[in-house]
């Protein structure tokens, strides 16, 4: 068994997979629950209002997930938010999303858009 590290996307420290870190459905990792949060991730909270822990409500003790197979595998409740951070959710996009966006928006490729910046950095 080895040792992962990933990139925090939100401060960009590396951290490894051994260590506290908290990691979206749909990818986005974070370093820390404080990252997280300033980066726009939302703990699991059901459409209910409970917080979602080890798939238990704690109010009510209601189980969350329904369990669909003999092996006791999850699958999500339907009282579950589908999205839980702000690229999920579409509030905001990763740099590379938004440049592949601007660069056919703009109709530009890759190489006029080294040109572009090398002239530019010639200029100052």
């Amino acid at each position: 068994m080895g040792i992962d590290y990933y990139s925090c996307d939100h401060c960009g420290d590396s951290f490894p997979d051994v260590r506290h870190h908290v990691w979206c459905d749909c990818g986005m990792v974070w370093c820390s629950d404080e990252c997280a949060d300033a980066d726009g991730y939302n703990s699991i909270i059901c459409k209910r209002g409970f917080d979602i822990q080890d798939g238990i409500h704690p109010e009510t003790h209601e189980e969350c997930y329904k369990y669909t197979c003999e092996d006791d595998c999850e699958s999500e409740c339907e009282d579950s938010p589908e999205s839980n951070c702000k690229y999920c959710r579409k509030e905001d996009y990763s740099d590379t999303e938004l440049l592949r966006f601007a660069m056919q928006y703009f109709q530009i490729d890759r190489f006029r858009l080294i040109n572009l910046l090398n002239k530019t950095n010639k200029e100052e």
